[in-house]
């Protein structure tokens, strides 16, 4: 079960992160 939370919470902050970043980008370029 723990082996499974993990997993979410990686998989999580990876498409947390990536969005983050995509923001980020669409500020600078306007």
């Amino acid at each position: 079960m723990m082996a499974t939370f993990y997993l979410f919470t990686f998989f999580f902050s990876i498409t947390f992160w990536n969005f983050l970043l995509n923001k980020q980008f669409d500020w600078e370029i306007l």
